[in-house]
C-alpha cells in the first residue's frame, strides 16, 4: 500500500509510507526557501515520490490532514462574537472570509482533482482514493504509530484542527481511542501564540524565543494567568478571552485589561525589559502547569506509563521534560515534526495503518529528507568558483578543527524532517568555550543574543553530563546540566542550568556520531554545540547551493559538505592536513 500524507496550511508538507514503513517526509519551505510555507506542498510531494521510486500513478491512497467542511463550531463562535465584541467579530470574519473565498478552503477542497496536474502527471494514470482526516487523528498517529510503545496514552495540543485544540488518546495495537476533546476558542497554542505577538515576536515562528526567554524571568504574572486560564475535571480548561486573543493580537490588537495587567506590548526589536522576561515566565509556567493537568488526567485513566506528544505546543522542550519529571510517565515519545509538518506523516499513517502492531515502523530518527552524493556536490562547489580539499574521513578533519575553536557547517546524508537540526544540516562548535553563544549568535545566526545552543551528546556519556532520563534523539526535552559539567562546557548551558539536549547514537547517525567521537579524542570531551544551518528568518539549508551560500553570507570558518572541506583561511587546512589526500 503506497500512501502520500499532505499537509497544505502553515509548514506545508508531505509524507510517503509504504506498507507501513515512512520512506521519506519533508517540509515545503526547504524547497522554496519561504520560511513556514503554505499550500500545496509540490516540491515536498514530488521529492517524496522520487525518494520511494514512485510516480502519482502508483499510489493508492493520498490523504490530507484537515476535513475542510467541518467549519461549524468556527462558524458558531465567531457569530457569537457579534453581540460581545464586535469589532473582535470583524477581525474574525474578514480571516473566515479569506480563508472561503480565495484560501485555505478551496486549496483543500479542489486538492483530489488538482494533485495530478500540480505533480505534472495525467490526471486519467491517476486512481488513488484521496482522504480527508481530522486533523488532530493525524497528529496521534503521527506520534503513536511511529513509537517503540505497543499502547499509549496520547495528548495533542495545537492552535486548532477543524474545532479541537486538545485531544486526548487512549491507543492500543493498531488503534487510536479518543477519549475526550477540548474545542476552539480554548486554545493553549493560541494563548501561547497571542503572548508571543504581544511580547514583540511573530505569532506562530517565534513561540520557541519566547520559551528561551522565560527563563531570564520570574512568575510575577501568575494570578493574572491563573485568572486566565482555568483547569477543570478530565483534563479540560477554558480560558477567557478578555485578555487575549489571537487573531487580535498577530494585529497587535490587545484588550483594556491585557493592557491594564501588563503594560504595553512589545514593538519588535525593542529592548527586552524585565517585565517582558516576567511575562514569558508566567506564561511558560502556566504551559506547564496546563500540561501537568492534562497529562495527569491522562495517567489516571488510563492507567500507563506511557505517553506521546504531538501538535505544535508538544515542541515546547521545557514542558515535555516537567511532564517527565512530575507525572506517572516515565516513557514520553515526541514526534520530532510535531506541528504540522509532522501531520502529513500522521495523515499517511492514518489513512492506512500497518497490516498488524509487528508491522509498525518506530521513528529511531528524522533523516527522511534528500540527500546529495559528493557527485552532486562537487560540481555546486566548482560553480561558486571556490577551493575545496577532499577528506575520506570528514568526521575527523571535522573534529580538529572544532577542537582549535572553528565554527564549522556540516552537511551530511538525508535532511532532517522537522524543526531542529539534527546533526545533518547542522552548525556546529566547541561547547568549552563560553563566548562561543554569542559569537555565534552575532555573527552566524543573526539573532537575539538571549538565545541558546544545543548540545549534541554520545549516548552512551550523556549521564555524566545531563540529568537526562533515557535517549533524547530529537533535541525535543531539556535536562539538566551536571553542576560539574556546567564550567566545561559552558556554551550550551541555559541561563536556568538546562540545555535542549540531543543524544547521539552510533546507529542512527554513525558519521555525526564519529564526530563527537574524535572530538573527545581531542579534548576528552563527548558534547559538541549543535544549532541549525540557516540564518534569523530562513528555513534550514536543504541544497548543496543552499550550504555554500549560508556559508558564504556568515562568519563560518569552514564548511564540511559530503567528503569536501571548505575553509576561508588556508592556515585552516593544515589543521587537519594530515587526515586529507
Amino acid at each position: 500500500m503506497n500512501v502520500l500524507g499532505l499537509n497544505t496550511m502553515e509548514n506545508a508538507s508531505a509524507a510517503l509510507v509504504i506498507d507501513g514503513r515512512i520512506i521519506s517526509a519533508a517540509e515545503e519551505e526547504r524547497f522554496t526557501r519561504i520560511k513556514h510555507q503554505e499550500g500545496v506542498p509540490v516540491h515536498a510531494a514530488d521529492y517524496c515520490l522520487k525518494e520511494g521510486g514512485l510516480r502519482l500513478k502508483d499510489i493508492d491512497i493520498a490523504a490530507l490532514d484537515w476535513q475542510p467542511w467541518r467549519l461549524s463550531h468556527r462558524i458558531l463562535h465567531v457569530l457569537k462574537l457579534a453581540f460581545s465584541s464586535p469589532g473582535h467579530f470583524m477581525v474574525k470574519l474578514k480571516r473566515g472570509a479569506s480563508q472561503v473565498t480565495g484560501n485555505e478552503w478551496q486549496r483543500m477542497i479542489s486538492l483530489p482533482g488538482n494533485l495530478p496536474r500540480l505533480l505534472g502527471e495525467d490526471p486519467r494514470a491517476c486512481h488513488y482514493r484521496f482522504k480527508f482526516l481530522d486533523h488532530h487523528d493525524c497528529h496521534a498517529a503521527s506520534a503513536f504509530y511511529p513509537s517503540p510503545y505497543p499502547e499509549a496514552a496520547v495528548l495533542t495540543v495545537d492552535g486548532a484542527g477543524e474545532s479541537s485544540c486538545i485531544s486526548f488518546y487512549r491507543s492500543s495495537g493498531l488503534k487510536l481511542n479518543r477519549l475526550h476533546t477540548v474545542l476552539l476558542p480554548h486554545s493553549l497554542g493560541h494563548l501561547y501564540s497571542a503572548a508571543t505577538a504581544f511580547l514583540g515576536f511573530k505569532a506562530c515562528s517565534g513561540e520557541g524565543k519566547v520559551m528561551g526567554l522565560a527563563p531570564y524571568g520570574e512568575d510575577n504574572y501568575a494570578e493574572q494567568f491563573n485568572r486566565m486560564v482555568s483547569l477543570h475535571e478530565g483534563g479540560k480548561i477554558t480560558i477567557d478571552f478578555k485578555w487575549l486573543d489571537y487573531h487580535l493580537a498577530r494585529r497587535q490588537i490587545f484588550t483594556p485589561l491585557t493592557r491594564q495587567s501588563f503594560g504595553l506590548p512589545r514593538m519588535k526589536e525593542a529592548p527586552l525589559e524585565k517585565r517582558h522576561m516576567d511575562i514569558a515566565a508566567s506564561l511558560q509556567a502556566t504551559l506547564e502547569r496546563a500540561a501537568l493537568h492534562m497529562t495527569g488526567y491522562l495517567s489516571r485513566q488510563t492507567g500507563l506509563d506511557t505517553l506521546c506528544l504531538a501538535g505544535g505546543v508538544a515542541l515546547n522542550a521545557s514542558m515535555n521534560q516537567r511532564i517527565m519529571e512530575s507525572t506517572p510517565f516515565r516513557h514520553v515519545f515526541i514526534q520530532p515534526a510535531a506541528g504540522d509538518a509532522g501531520a502529513a506523516l500522521g495523515a499517511a499513517l492514518a489513512a492506512a495503518p500497518p497490516a498488524c502492531p509487528g508491522d509498525r515502523h518506530e521513528m529511531r530518527h528524522a533523516f527522511l529528507g534528500p540527500q546529495f552524493s559528493d557527485n552532486a556536490i562537487e560540481p555546486a562547489i566548482e560553480q561558486k568558483g571556490l577551493r575545496a580539499k577532499y577528506f575520506p574521513d570528514i568526521a575527523r578533519a571535522v573534529a580538529q578543527l572544532l577542537a582549535q575553536g572553528k565554527i564549522v557547517g556540516w552537511f551530511q546524508g538525508r535532511m532532517e524532517f522537522g524543526p531542529r537540526a539534527l546533526g545533518n544540516r547542522s552548525i556546529l562548535a566547541d561547547p568549552r568555550k563560553a563566548e562561543m553563544k554569542d559569537i555565534i549568535n552575532a555573527r552566524v545566526k543573526h539573532r537575539e543574543p538571549f538565545r541558546p545552543f544545543a548540545p549534541a551528546v554520545l549516548v552512551e556519556r550523556a549521564p555524566e553530563y545531563f540529568e537526562c532520563i533515557g535517549e533524547y534523539p530529537f533535541m525535543t526535552k531539556v535536562a539538566n546540566v551536571r553542576p560539574a559539567a556546567r564550567e566545561v562546557i559552558p556554551a550550551i548551558v541555559h541561563v536556568d542550568g538546562t540545555a535542549r539536549l540531543q543524544t547521539i547514537s552510533r546507529d542512527a547517525n554513525p558519521i555525526f556520531y564519529r564526530l563527537i567521537e574524535n572530538f573527545c579524542r581531542l579534548t576528552n570531551v563527548p558534547v559538541i554545540l549543535n544549532t541549525s544551518f540557516n540564518v534569523r528568518g530562513e528555513p534550514i539549508v536543504c541544497t548543496p547551493e543552499n550550504a555554500i551560500d549560508c556559508y558564504l553570507n556568515t562568519e563560518m570558518d569552514a564548511l564540511a559538505i559530503g567528503s569536501f572541506l571548505l575553509v576561508k583561511r588556508n592556515d585552516d587546512f593544515k589543521l587537519c592536513a594530515k587526515h586529507g589526500s
